[in-house]
């Protein structure tokens, strides 16, 4: 799968609504992760180096919380050379262009 195992295709309807979310930043991507209140994190993927273009990657994978942190463990580890990831910030509620 291209990007890295993310599909950019359109949301799972199978994991409900997120009601949590994480936002990290690494040099070249944002890392939004979502919670849905009964133990799933999905991962969205956003592309900060195309200003004139929303280029954004929806993981299809269902992680546990262990998984999920794992995986952000492994995005800082790859990017620490422009360093790392970085947590932005912590909201519980989006309006806008993110759909899980």
């Amino acid at each position: 799968m291209e990007n890295g195992g993310l599909a950019s295709s359109g949301s799972s309807p199978l994991l409900g609504s997120m009601q949590e979310f994480k936002l990290f930043e690494t040099q070249s991507n944002f890392y939004m992760i979502g919670w849905n209140g009964s133990g799933v994190y999905r991962l969205l993927k956003i592309d900060r180096l195309d200003a004139s273009e929303l280029n954004r990657s929806e993981d299809s994978t269902a992680y546990t919380k262990t998984e999920c942190y794992e995986l952000l463990k492994r995005i800082h580890q790859g990017n620490k050379a422009t360093g790392g990831l970085k947590v932005v910030t912590l909201c519980y509620g989006i309006i806008g262009f993110i759909k899980f």
